[in-house]
């Protein structure tokens, strides 16, 4: 019990057959995230939104407009998950929205994903890193 056969089964939705819905990312509800991340006094950050499934151009305007009414505070626009043009367009949307922006390699080991651990570009220009809160 409570084992898993590879780290997409770990992810994959509750509910599902761990199968179909292995590796996909889908947004939940995220009202209740930031009230924790305010009681340790956190900054919350929606991490590589490029994998989440929502309905095009609009659905993403949606899910980041409900993160930042929520108390959002920053999004991620480099990952090992995100391409350059996406991280262009996560650039735009976190100035649109007001967000801080972060970065990340989600380096979980040699192999494991298309960056090394700290193998990032630069941060698209005209963003505030949501490091400069510290």
């Amino acid at each position: 019990p409570g084992a898993v056969d590879d780290q997409h089964q770990a992810v994959a939705p509750p509910g599902s057959d761990r199968g179909d819905e292995a590796g996909k990312h889908h947004p939940g509800s995220l009202v209740g995230g930031q009230d924790l991340a305010r009681a340790g006094a956190r900054l919350a950050v929606l991490a590589h939104p490029g994998r989440y499934k929502v309905a095009g151009e609009r659905g993403m305007r949606q899910l980041l407009a409900g993160f930042r009414d929520a108390g959002g505070d920053a999004i991620e626009v480099l990952s090992s998950s995100h391409s350059p043009a996406q991280a262009v367009r996560f650039a735009t949307l976190a100035r649109v929205h007001g967000f801080s922006v972060s970065a990340g390699s989600d380096f979980h080991g040699p192999g494991e994903g298309s960056l090394d651990l700290g193998d990032l570009p630069p941060l698209p220009a005209g963003v505030e890193p949501v490091w400069a809160r510290w």
